[in-house]
């Protein structure tokens, strides 16, 4: 497959594409959005929600591509390997391809309404500011998880335009939010060979915790089913991250990555069914993408 790549550079210019935009992280992105819209109140997958779902691809794959034009130098001395200093991209084209994208993501979220509008932009808002300084600052991993926070409150903004978002919602982005301050902590130490805290990765526990507040005491068993499988999913993720002999921080980066759709799992799990069903096969493709596009 690779020479077959090499001898066409038409295919070598889209996998290089689809690496700069790490898009087999995508089926995380589509859960986000599957849980703001459940947790919003509405159950109906309607052609809105996949204006939803087009709108956060493009934010998402926008953001990325922005984001390794912004960490040029950066990638030069430590990421050789990635698609703009590697050269199966030009940085011009990374700009442009960005801001197109972007310009897209923005003319689907009209079709969302107004509240919705708003909340795109502050996931926008975030994504610049993330891009611009995560090489810069210590508390990136912040910035990097207000960016999930804002696209599960567009989801849900988009399933019901004008109507207030629910606290349930808010405190479900919320616990999010603590599981991906977790991860991007690490995805920030994991290409330096450098000593870090571990106090930060107890932010992982956030869903779990959650699972447990959100439900009453009687619903704890049914809890713990989803709960169980999401510790145990990270607790394997870390393993690759503390035991000498198999560490690789890129793994346990990339299975942190696919938690995330189990985070959205713990949330919407009330819901059951199908939703469930549709979870359990976004987690699947993350695990079949990150095969073929790396995750980091």
């Amino acid at each position: 497959m690779t020479e077959t790549l090499k001898k066409n550079p038409v295919l070598m210019y889209i996998r290089s594409m689809l690496i700069l935009g790490r898009v087999s992280n995508l089926p995380t992105v589509w859960s986000n959005c599957l849980a703001g819209w459940i947790l919003s109140g509405n159950t109906d997958l309607s052609e809105k929600f996949f204006v939803l779902l087009s709108s956060a691809t493009l934010f998402y794959v926008g953001g990325m591509y922005w984001n390794d034009t912004m960490d040029i130098e950066w990638d030069r001395e430590k990421a050789p390997e990635r698609p703009i200093p590697s050269g199966g991209i030009p940085l011009r084209h990374a700009w442009i391809w960005g801001g197109f994208l972007f310009t897209c993501a923005f003319g689907l979220a009209l079709f969302l309404g107004t509240v919705a509008l708003l909340l795109a932009t502050a996931l926008f808002v975030s994504i610049l500011i993330y891009d611009w300084s995560h090489k810069k600052i210590s508390w990136a991993p912040v910035i990097m998880a207000s960016c999930r926070f804002w696209l599960v409150l567009f989801a849900a903004a988009s399933a019901f335009d004008g109507r207030p978002i629910s606290g349930f919602v808010l405190w479900s982005a919320v616990f999010l939010f603590c599981y991906i301050v977790g991860l991007s902590y690490i995805a920030r130490h994991e290409r330096l060979a450098t000593p870090f805290d571990l106090w930060p990765l107890m932010f992982l526990a956030g869903p779990a915790v959650w699972g447990f507040i959100a439900n009453s005491p009687s619903l704890w068993t049914r809890s713990i089913v989803f709960v169980l499988p999401f510790l145990a999913w990270t607790a394997w993720a870390l393993s690759y991250l503390f035991i000498p002999s198999r560490r690789q921080p890129g793994k346990a980066v990339s299975l942190l990555l696919s938690g995330i759709v189990l985070t959205d799992m713990i949330a919407i799990q009330p819901w059951g069914g199908p939703l469930l069903i549709a979870l359990v096969a976004l987690f699947a493709s993350c695990q079949f993408l990150q095969k073929w596009i790396p995750a980091t």
